[in-house]
């Protein structure tokens, strides 16, 4: 994480819209630029006819917002990642950019670029891969990446002189005409959303738990098989422990396929349970084959001592 050295006082900026790169851009700024802790600025353009808003359909706005966000705010999380929203409502989406990073000091903005298709061809018109739009308008105090899709920088423009403010937005949102910063991203936050999220991340915690106790078991289980533990129970007592693990696992995965069904899943948020479920299933396959092959060796060696006697 953190791997270009940003310094913890720079204001870093995400360009977010629906299309799957703005999902990478957001994923590399976390790998990249992001400490945990750290702050991310989310922002989005709600392309209007014209700049001016008369508060008509904000209840439609809110759950498209919500919708759109919820991803990016589950994956923040799992980070430990804090982010902010802001929401710019303007005809001319290079320029709302633009000015809002003027306004607010942004000194670090990133962009999902798409190979074919996406953010930086539909929404700016252009049909370089670079957003030419957005580049030669962003302030010279704010350096620009554009990720492509597999992940990589495809473009950088390095800031040439600092930024006049010292992060504002550590305090407030600076206001603005076309700005909908913290009633919309207030809004945004419900319990069940929080609560989601909750869930995610402790299921991610006690399935690592869970990872730990099997590690545990065969380190026993191979004592055993040395000869170090062949008391009376010592196979049953493992038996009961492989079983008790496998019950909670699957309440586990159980408990995992239920939330996927109440939420969107951001950039790697359910993927990541889905793989941590795999790898379990795999583990305790592996590990109950393992305590099947030890119980016949042992019933073996048991039978071969019998005829000895």
């Amino acid at each position: 994480m953190n791997h270009h050295g940003a310094p913890w006082n720079k204001l870093i900026a995400v360009a977010i819209d629906k299309d799957r790169g703005s999902q990478v851009a957001l994923k590399w700024a976390v790998d990249n630029l992001l400490a945990m802790g750290h702050t991310v600025i989310l922002i989005h353009v709600k392309v209007t006819a014209s700049a001016s808003n008369d508060g008509s359909g904000m209840t439609e706005l809110d759950l498209q917002l919500k919708e759109l966000f919820l991803p990016y705010r589950i994956f923040c999380t799992r980070k430990g990642i804090q982010c902010h929203v802001v929401v710019l409502e303007d005809a001319d989406v290079a320029k709302a950019i633009s000015e809002y990073i003027s306004r607010a000091s942004i000194e670090v903005l990133i962009l999902g670029a798409a190979a074919k298709v996406g953010l930086l061809r539909s929404i700016f018109k252009i049909k370089d891969d670079i957003p030419e739009n957005v580049v030669k308008r962003v302030p010279n105090f704010c350096t620009v990446y554009s990720i492509s899709k597999s992940g990589k920088v495809s473009f950088a423009q390095s800031a040439v002189r600092v930024a006049p403010y010292i992060h504002p937005l550590r305090h407030q949102f600076m206001p603005a005409n076309n700005v909908k910063s913290n009633s919309v991203t207030s809004s945004m936050i419900d319990p069940q959303e929080k609560k989601t999220i909750e869930e995610l991340n402790n299921m991610s915690v006690l399935l690592a738990q869970r990872e730990s106790e099997i590690a545990v078991l065969q380190a026993q289980l191979q004592q055993a098989s040395q000869g170090t533990s062949t008391g009376p129970g010592a196979i049953e007592d493992l038996q009961a422990e492989n079983a008790q693990l496998k019950t909670e696992i699957a309440v586990l995965q159980a408990q995992s396929q239920q939330a996927s069904q109440g939420t969107s899943t951001g950039p790697g948020a359910m993927e990541e349970l889905q793989a941590e479920n795999a790898q379990l299933k795999s583990e305790m396959a592996d590990f109950k084959k393992h305590v099947d092959d030890l119980i016949q060796q042992m019933l073996t060696d048991q039978r071969a001592a019998m005829k000895r006697l």
